[in-house]
């Protein structure tokens, strides 16, 4: 049984040599899945005999692959229909999610490819086609990446050749900002706000002033609202913070206006208002929108993390580039004591929480809009990371502290 394993192996080593077309690539395949079927029956054929055939087998997949990703090829000798279709596909025995993962197999760039065997024979491992389409996930996704950074670095090529000014502070109420950004500014790619909470914040005008009748505070956020999808491009993305007690109106709120909500992130603040008889306040509401929900620019780059399998379990199955951010986003809010704290401003943001979004939803050169700018952190994280800024403030109080605080980047 020892010599017969090894006399299937042999054999399919010379099918492979002589394989022309897809039907000879599969005929491999199928032999070379047949010895090792066979070897690992049998005790007394050792893991390189193992390992030889799953060589064979994963070079044929390969050439399976190869052969299907040219649109002209052809079967074998007669006439029979191109690689690319489902009655070639019937005929070689293989269904299409066979046919996906052979043709992942030929995406790896050959010296990749054969450095992954010649590194799995050295350590003993086997070939097995998982791990090789673990090997294409981290080629696409490096690819990806490229192309990526790529893009950022054109668009940021653009914006350094670009005269425009890099912010402007609209000190204006909010809707007037917004109609000049549509109408002067605009479109933006971005835009992300804080809006007033109507919990009885003074803004600067007295706590009454956020303590509206809530109808008649949402009849505000949804003109708001309007217009900020009104400056919006096509593909650009509406990020809204607020509190527990509006987030269920806001949520309505931005999906009557025709936004699709692509996620709902909590910001977990580590602190926040301690309770004697509920649960603590320790968290905010972000809802991350978009105009067109089949064509948005998202980068994952700037919010993706190592992940679990890599950092703690040295797992080879976890994806190269680490895995993007969950929905809970732990970042601890500002303290009096913090170096990034602008004094006498009640509601400023952490730029670790901002700037991750400037960066995911915007490239350089892009214009982002703060329709509350506050203590201007947002114009801060798009500044600093080559984007244009526009910030509408109605304080002038408030509009000349983050006017200072921009001017000095």
């Amino acid at each position: 049984m020892k010599d017969k394993s090894l006399a299937l192996i042999a054999k399919a080593r010379d099918m492979l040599g002589a394989a022309h077309t897809p039907m000879d690539a599969k005929a491999v395949k199928d032999a070379g899945e047949a010895a090792i079927k066979l070897a690992k029956s049998r005790r007394d054929v050792g893991i390189e005999a193992i390992i030889e055939a799953q060589e064979i087998v994963r070079r044929a997949e390969r050439m399976i692959g190869e052969m299907l990703r040219q649109p002209g090829a052809k079967a074998g000798k007669g006439r029979q229909p191109k690689c690319s279709t489902l009655l070639h596909l019937y005929e070689l025995g293989i269904d299409r999610t066979e046919s996906s993962r052979f043709q992942r197999i030929a995406s790896v760039p050959p010296k990749d490819f054969e450095g992954w065997i010649q590194d799995s024979r050295m350590a003993g491992e086997e070939l097995t086609q998982a791990a090789v389409l673990r090997l294409a996930s981290q080629h696409q996704a490096e690819e990806r990446k490229a192309g990526r950074r790529k893009k950022i670095a054109e668009a940021a090529k653009a914006a350094h050749q670009s005269d425009r000014p890099k912010f402007s502070l609209l000190n204006m109420d909010v809707l007037d900002g917004l109609e000049s950004v549509r109408d002067e500014h605009g479109p933006a790619r971005l835009i992300f706000t804080d809006p007033p909470y109507n919990i009885g914040i003074d803004y600067g005008e007295g706590e009454q002033h956020d303590r509206l009748p809530d109808d008649e505070y949402m009849a505000w956020v949804s003109d708001w609202v309007r217009l900020c999808c009104d400056c919006l491009t096509d593909d650009g993305s509406l990020w809204v913070m607020i509190g527990d007690e509006y987030a269920a109106d806001y949520h309505a709120t931005l999906k009557f206006h025709g936004l699709t909500i692509r996620s709902w992130i909590k910001w977990y603040e580590t602190f926040g208002v301690n309770c004697s008889n509920t649960f603590n306040r320790t968290s905010r509401h972000i809802f991350y929108a978009v105009k067109d929900p089949n064509s948005f620019l998202f980068d994952p780059d700037p919010v993706t993390r190592p992940s679990d399998r890599q950092t703690k379990y040295g797992d080879n199955r976890a994806a190269a580039g680490g895995k993007l951010w969950d929905d809970v986003w732990q970042i601890p809010r500002l303290t009096g004591t913090c170096a990034e704290r602008i004094p006498d401003f009640p509601t400023q943001l952490p730029l670790a929480l901002v700037e991750p979004i400037v960066l995911c939803a915007s490239l350089p050169g892009d214009l982002v809009v703060d329709p509350f700018n506050g203590s201007g952190t947002t114009g801060v994280a798009a500044v600093r990371n080559g984007r244009k800024y526009v910030g509408i403030e109605k304080s002038e109080v408030f509009a000349d502290i983050a006017t200072e605080r921009l001017t000095a980047l």
